[in-house]
């Protein structure tokens, strides 16, 4: 999955991606690499989830209760394995709309759920 950004975050985390490949690659390593996109607490999850998806400023943020299951997965996903990377996309786009998470649900088995919740 390539990076899209042309700013300066997009090509530091494209650097820090190109980095982890190298440890895997070198000394046997495995990462998985988190692309959370806007993570949020919860009042802040709803605020911006307010914003239409055609207005310029929408963000397909992450709730903060997304957050624990994406890094517990990825932790579990590299236990074992040796000289591995993956990145993955975890955001709260839980319909696929802009963002595609099927690597995360197919490998980590991780999908969005904050949009299930009650908004409290």
């Amino acid at each position: 999955m390539t990076l899209d950004n042309p700013g300066v975050y997009g090509l530091t985390k494209g650097l820090g991606e190109r980095i982890c490949r190298y440890f895997c690659r070198e000394f046997g390593m495995s990462i998985a690499a988190l692309r959370i996109t806007g993570p949020r607490d919860r009042a802040g999850w709803i605020a911006v989830r307010k914003i239409p998806v055609e207005d310029p400023v929408h963000l397909w943020v992450t709730d903060e209760r997304d957050l624990a299951p994406a890094y517990f997965a990825g932790i579990d996903f590299v236990r074992g394995r040796t000289g591995r990377f993956d990145a993955f996309f975890i955001a709260g786009d839980e319909t696929g709309q802009e963002l595609n998470l099927s690597k995360a649900n197919q490998l980590l088995r991780w999908a969005p759920k904050a949009h299930l919740l009650s908004p409290d």
